[in-house]
């Protein structure tokens, strides 16, 4: 049985932020973690029982050190044309934020991020007109990871 305040949530997100309706394509996207599944799911569900197409794109934690650490200029500068599909076609887009390490790109070169960012600001702008035009409804959520007290 589902955490009822994880359904409320997805009830919150898909009923009220999101808005969702028969037929909306919805990408229920969790970059660089897999820590809000039980949301995920949930957000699945809840889009079904209103009538939406749910896609799921659940990201492993990882591959964000890997590709700063070995990628060439180049690979800085490519824009994924999944991202820039997304932005393009989906209805509503409810991101599922739950890194556990939210310093883990910490010691990467702070220039490299940079430039990834200018490479994807054109697809990024066209998600904030998207949303300023009232043609995609988006809502970013966070969920709860598990952590330990450091000891003193």
């Amino acid at each position: 049985m589902p955490d009822p305040r994880v359904t409320r949530l997805a009830r919150l997100l898909v009923d009220y932020s999101t808005d969702i309706q028969r037929d909306d394509q919805v990408l229920i996207w969790a970059p660089a973690s897999t820590t809000g599944m039980a949301l995920m799911l949930a957000l699945y569900q809840r889009v079904l029982e209103r009538g939406g197409h749910p896609n799921l794109a659940p990201f492993l934690r990882g591959p964000e050190d890997i590709f700063f650490r070995f990628a060439q200029e180049h690979q800085l500068d490519y824009v994924s044309p999944l991202y820039k599909m997304a932005v393009d076609t989906f209805d509503a887009v409810i991101r599922v934020e739950g890194v556990p390490n939210t310093r883990a790109l910490s010691g990467v070169d702070p220039a490299k991020q940079v430039r990834q960012q200018q490479a994807y600001a054109p697809v990024q702008q066209a998600y904030l007109q998207r949303g300023d035009a009232g043609d995609l409804n988006w809502s970013p959520s966070s969920q709860r990871t598990r952590w330990r007290r450091k000891p003193i």
